[in-house]
């Protein structure tokens, strides 16, 4: 069974070379340009893992973030966030995200954050 993540950055470019980093480690991808059809999708495609980036024009990661915890039936899927806030890791607190990456990360990094949470 292949482990789908589902990213979510307003930047379609970093959209693009996230989404290229995870295909090479194995991971199922589907990406959004914005947060505004996100539930819909979580609905829809059940991910494993939600990352989101906190800053993005409609609607912040943290308020994404927010949602998918206080729904009964998305709440157990994983969430990290990433940003260059230097307050990330107190933002993905304050949302109950359940991990974050501080931009610019390495590559690497983001595979092994999503090995934490996945089985």
């Amino acid at each position: 069974m292949e482990k789908y993540v589902l990213l979510i950055d307003d930047d379609k470019d970093f959209l693009t070379l996230l989404e290229i980093k995870l295909l090479r480690d194995g991971f199922k991808v589907k990406s959004l340009l914005n947060g505004t059809n996100f539930i819909d999708t979580i609905a829809a495609q059940k991910p494993a893992i939600v990352l989101i980036d906190v800053n993005m024009p409609l609607i912040a990661g943290n308020a994404l973030c927010k949602v998918i915890k206080q729904n009964e039936s998305t709440r157990d899927i994983p969430v990290i966030l990433f940003s260059g806030n230097e307050n990330i890791e107190k933002i993905s607190a304050a949302c109950g995200a359940d991990g974050f990456i501080a931009k610019p990360f390495e590559p690497d990094s983001l595979a092994k954050e999503i090995g934490r949470y996945l089985p």
